[in-house]
């Protein structure tokens, strides 16, 4: 069985060549199937996307870039303060903007 997490990045995957038509440089959300939210940066991807969707488990690229980002695990995230502290959420962040 796919976990959640896989089917999230998944229907990424499958949509990447819509996305990089209309989303290229941006931060894109992906939770219960669907785009979740779109964004400058990481953070505001996740905060878009949670308000949206209260998911739990989302995939989150910068589209385009892919090569630069990795994926990890962020146990608790925070709406008020921005950190990363309250639920589980799997998500892909940029390593490094060199």
């Amino acid at each position: 069985m796919t976990s959640e997490f896989q089917q999230q990045k998944e229907f990424y995957w499958k949509t990447r060549d819509e996305l990089l038509r209309k989303y290229r440089g941006k931060w894109v959300s992906i939770a219960q199937n669907k785009i979740a939210a779109v964004a400058e940066s990481l953070t505001d991807a996740l905060k878009i996307a949670y308000e949206n969707t209260n998911a739990k488990i989302m995939y989150i690229n910068k589209v385009g870039e892919e090569d630069k980002v990795m994926r990890k695990r962020i146990r608790r995230y925070n709406m008020e303060s921005d950190v990363c502290d309250c639920m589980a959420v799997a998500v892909a962040y940029l390593m490094r903007r060199r």
